[in-house]
């Protein structure tokens, strides 16, 4: 994790001006990943970037067969 943050839901209904229901919502339908800790739930840092799409993606340097360098991005890890 590269920021420790962990975010509780009314932190982020006041951050992300949504209501209970839809952050909780998001949350049980797997777009905002959540890890639960006890009987409460937390967002990392991480997972809200990703999901308001402030994350830098990954950049990568792919040779072509005519040793042409192209960069791409991917989100994936």
């Amino acid at each position: 994790m590269s920021n420790d943050k962990l975010w509780t839901i009314n932190e982020l209904i006041t951050f992300l001006k949504l209501s209970y229901p839809t952050i909780w919502g998001l949350i049980k339908n797997g777009k905002l990943p959540a890890i639960r800790i006890g009987t409460q739930w937390r967002v990392t840092q991480e997972a809200l970037d990703e999901f308001i799409g402030t994350k830098k993606p990954n950049r990568q340097k792919i040779h072509g067969d005519d040793g042409v360098a192209i960069d791409i991005e991917s989100n994936e890890k």
